[in-house]
């Protein structure tokens, strides 16, 4: 009986000993605590004829410098669409980082710096309609206000106001700038801008909330005017931003602009939203732009100045209308070799009372 036993624990020990190979043999090739997110990703084809597909690539690494990305090309969906398709592997990311992975691999990073028709005849008019209820119901009344911006020019003393619309959420917004748009309309070259309002503490009203600007259509800087860009700290607030330097074009371009339009609010602009619209208090010609990234958490404001710092800096500007859908998270990658593991001991254990 005693020699059957020893038979039997020798055997288990063998197979415990294989069970424990194979586990570790998994962790060398697929790392022990790595999760993974896997998108399906469709880049339009007209973009290839200004990029190569490897350019694409690259911009994505630089992006997500934290993490491994591995592509392949995706499946054919047979149906014609004018997309190459790829499947990306953004190994070292959880489920929790999914909305950033998400807008570093479509967000096209594109800059616009443009100056605010502050005090414009048709803001004018959408400020007093809205005032005065006109605005119909489907349109957005009671969602939709207005209110006045106000600052001080430093230099001569004087005050300016501008008129804006504002709402709990941009669809709201959106369908009332329709509305007035159609009943006062804007000129050939202005366009409403929009950007989301995160309130400092201590505000009056803490809701978020999304705001207009109407802007002017002339662009005075794009990407092909940044030299680097980086994340800083703001000496008055201590928060997260990106310091955006100039080619030598750019920073002339920005000098001769900011001197002549003291005053002024200039727009800066991601993917056409505003991101912060600061005053032209003075003449600039040190070569920099730095960019708010708004209020709100600020470990979140850190990952957004990073992220939106190495888009920027990139040296390939994404295209537009890339479109990536999220199709497996991979956040316990290490299941199976847990698992190994787990009867490994259940055996061990079955031995120790044999």
């Amino acid at each position: 009986m005693r020699h059957g036993a020893l038979v039997v624990w020798f055997a288990v020990t063998a197979l415990v000993a294989g069970l424990l190979a194979t586990g570790l043999r998994a962790e060398r090739v697929v790392g022990a605590t790595a999760p993974s997110l896997i998108f399906d990703v469709a880049i339009p084809h007209e973009a290839f004829e200004e990029l190569r597909a490897d350019d694409v690539e690259r911009s994505w690494r630089r992006r997500l410098t934290a993490y491994d990305v591995q592509t392949e090309l995706g499946p054919d969906t047979g149906d014609g669409d004018d997309a190459m398709r790829v499947r990306v592997t953004v190994i070292g990311a959880d489920g929790s980082k999914r909305d950033a992975v998400l807008a570093a691999l479509t967000s096209s990073a594109r800059l616009e710096l443009v100056f605010v028709a502050e005090g414009d005849r048709a803001m004018q008019r959408w400020y007093a309609a809205v005032r005065a209820g006109e605005l119909p119901d489907a349109a957005g009344a009671g969602d939709v206000e207005a209110e006045l911006d106000a600052w001080m020019v430093e230099d001569t003393g004087s005050f300016v106001e501008d008129p804006y619309l504002r709402a709990p959420d941009a669809a709201a917004l959106a369908r009332a700038v329709a509305a007035l748009e159609e009943r006062y309309p804007l000129a050939p070259d202005q366009r409403i801008g929009y950007e989301r309002v995160e309130p400092y503490p201590g505000a009056d009203r803490m809701e978020p909330y999304v705001r207009t600007y109407l802007l002017e259509r002339y662009l005075l800087l794009t990407n092909r005017d940044i030299a680097e860009a980086s994340v800083t700290y703001s000496r008055y607030t201590g928060m997260p931003e990106v310091m955006v330097e100039l080619t030598d074009r750019g920073a002339r371009a920005f000098g001769d602009a900011t001197a002549a339009n003291v005053g002024r609010k200039l727009a800066i602009l991601v993917d056409g939203r505003v991101v912060s619209a600061p005053v032209i208090q003075g003449v600039i010609r040190g070569g920099r732009v730095s960019i708010t990234m708004g209020g709100g958490d600020p470990p979140r404001m850190e990952r957004e100045a990073a992220d939106l710092a190495a888009a920027l800096g990139s040296p390939t500007q994404l295209p537009a209308g890339i479109e990536a859908r999220l199709v497996a998270v991979n956040d316990r990658p290490m299941g199976l070799v847990w698992a190994l593991r787990a009867l490994a001991a259940l055996l061990a254990g079955a031995v120790a009372v044999v």
